[in-house]
């Protein structure tokens, strides 16, 4: 087992797609990191979240889970930022997304290209997209999950309806891409 070094730019606590993207990008740029997980080695289940050194030094109380995605410097990627119904595939591709911002950002602000401020930019950028992502998959599950006959005759003759709307298909492709989240 390695010894975790005495100082760090970042600490990255998941070693899931998210918090490998990051360090990826946090490694290109050769901005230091460390990426931990409770998993001795990789598995499909781990969940990423990002915290910035610096907010391992300052005592402070409250639960990330009640906080936006950025707060006192914790900064949430992926499944710990929007946990949701893996309906329509989004999960992965929103949290690698929220990594490339995060790292982009991450690498100007600790470069000094860019005033530690626009860590705030994160939050407010990628809420609304894990929201309307959100959305989304929620919608679907409701969807897919009917109980009642009637109900989910009328869902199947409507999905083939409007699938037949070539605008439609490329709305349903493109979100379900995540195509608009970039």
């Amino acid at each position: 087992m390695s010894t975790l070094p005495a100082t760090t730019d970042v600490v990255i606590v998941g070693a899931g797609p998210t918090g490998l993207a990051l360090a990826c990008i946090l490694a290109a740029k050769r901005v230091s990191f460390v990426l931990i997980d409770r998993l001795a080695e990789g598995a499909n289940t781990s969940r990423a979240a990002v915290v910035h050194a610096r907010t391992l030094e300052a005592p402070g109380s409250g639960s990330i889970t009640d906080s936006p995605i950025a707060t006192q410097r914790i900064l949430l990627a992926g499944d710990a930022a929007h946990v949701h119904s893996p309906a329509g595939g989004q999960g992965m591709n929103t949290g690698i997304q929220d990594a490339v911002a995060l790292g982009h950002t991450l690498t100007a602000v600790l470069g000094g290209q860019a005033h530690e401020s626009q860590l705030d930019e994160y939050e407010r950028t990628r809420r609304p997209i894990a929201d309307r992502v959100v959305a989304l998959t929620d919608r679907m599950t409701r969807m897919a999950t009917l109980r009642n006959r009637r109900s989910r005759t009328i869902r199947n003759a409507m999905i083939r309806m409007i699938g037949r709307i070539p605008a439609v298909r490329r709305w349903v492709a493109t979100e379900l891409a995540g195509l608009r989240n970039r």
